[in-house]
């Protein structure tokens, strides 16, 4: 059988290669795109949320829901606060509707063939320039390959070293009834938990409109939490807030786990190496280190990507310039400190909801913090362990570097 040839394979069809085909058509780009996941279907119990600034143009998402201009949280003393947001709004996207929109738009596009329930083994460069894509349906004959397959999945689920990162473990109900009582433009970013023995334990809850509410729990500690351990803490978490663990109708549910580590996925600008193709989405570092957001960056990184390919630059320079290297820094000594002192992961979170107004919160958050919101940012959370997690984070890169530079000139070296 002779290869399928097109213009750009995708390696998963998740939301990054999603947002990437949109882009590219949204640039007048009509190349022959394949899109290869290992998923049959795409109505998985999925919801991702991001920050957006009020001035920013339109996202051109589909399948936005909800918008909400305030949040309210608990720092462990039982007391809800609430902060406003008067220049941002935190967003929900359906997943179920973004496939379904998309795959809609696909069905009508001759040049985009998804192929669900379908692996890829590898993918190596020709002399030709271009690439052999070994699938379970057959091989690709690709000018240009995007792996942008989820990493999580891929790494063994075990504990991180001291130091060296959290898992961030969660499971979540759709209930048919508010469990805080949430207005229209409210939501519940943490409610801080002291019951649980993870390092942190917090609440969250969006109200998704005709009254239903999404309770999700999630937990961070130095490895995944199983499910019935998840479980059993929703349960605990739903009973204080007045609902039984059995008694409420549950519309829907949802679980995941997410390695928390400024080493949990390459940086763009190394993901495109001699030794295979471009990684980007959450592959290529989408997901922020310290918090696990992933859907702002994925929108900034498929633009980006989408404006190489369509101009004729190469993608890896372009996918690196959409990357903030300094915020992964800054996560890096955030979770390396907590990770060596767990016992302050509560206390540093809450002086960080307490420290902020809304608006710097969500600058933080969304990665576009001013000056003075950074200062904020430094002037609340514990200095000195703080500063010695800097420390530690320095001495741990200028370990590293020498190791690299020498791989790296050894692969450049002839044979």
């Amino acid at each position: 059988m002779n290869p399928c040839r097109c213009d750009l394979a995708v390696l998963g069809a998740g939301c990054f290669a999603t947002l990437l085909v949109q882009r590219l058509r949204g640039l007048g780009w009509n190349g022959r795109v394949v899109l290869v996941d290992r998923r049959l279907r795409f109505d998985q119990a999925q919801r991702w949320c991001w920050w957006r600034h009020r001035n920013d143009p339109p996202a051109n998402v589909d399948g936005i829901t909800r918008e909400w201009s305030r949040y309210v949280f608990r720092t462990g003393n039982g007391r809800w606060q609430s902060r406003e947001l008067r220049h941002w709004s935190y967003v929900h996207v359906d997943a179920r509707r973004f496939f379904a929109a998309a795959h809609a738009a696909w069905q009508a596009d001759e040049g985009i063939d998804l192929r669900p329930g379908v692996t890829a083994a590898g993918a190596i460069r020709r002399p030709d320039g271009r690439w052999s894509v070994s699938t379970s349906a057959g091989e690709l004959d690709a000018a240009m390959v995007v792996d942008c397959r989820s990493l999580a999945r891929q790494l063994p689920r075990q504990e991180f070293a001291p130091g060296d990162g959290w898992w961030q473990s969660f499971a979540g109900r759709v209930l048919p009834e508010a469990a805080v009582p949430l207005d229209e433009r409210t939501f519940c970013l943490m409610d801080l938990d002291a019951g649980t023995r993870a390092a942190l334990g917090f609440g969250y809850l969006l109200g998704l409109g005709d009254g239903d509410t999404l309770v999700e729990y999630t937990m961070f500690d130095s490895g995944p939490v199983d499910r019935r351990r998840l479980n059993l803490a929703l349960d605990d978490y739903l009973q204080r807030l007045g609902h039984g663990s059995g008694s409420a109708r549950v519309l829907d549910e949802e679980h995941g786990w997410l390695p928390m580590t400024a080493g949990s996925g390459p940086a763009p600008s190394a993901s495109a190496g001699i030794d295979g193709p471009l990684r980007a989405g959450l592959a290529g570092g989408a997901a922020r280190p310290a918090s696990g957001y992933a859907f702002g960056r994925m929108m900034r990184q498929a633009s980006v990507l989408a404006r190489a390919l369509t101009g004729g630059e190469d993608p890896a320079p372009a996918l690196a310039r959409a990357h903030h290297a300094w915020i992964d820094r800054l996560d890096g000594v955030f979770l390396r400190t907590l990770g060596c002192r767990p016992e302050l992961a509560r206390p540093s979170f809450a002086r960080l909801l307490e420290g902020l107004t809304g608006d710097q919160l969500a600058s933080f958050m969304a990665e576009r913090p001013g000056p003075a919101t950074l200062a904020r940012v430094l002037c609340v959370l514990p200095k000195r362990p703080f500063l010695q997690g800097a420390w530690r984070q320095w001495r741990r890169r200028n370990e590293i570097a020498p190791a690299e530079v020498e791989l790296a000139t050894m692969r450049r070296a002839p044979s």
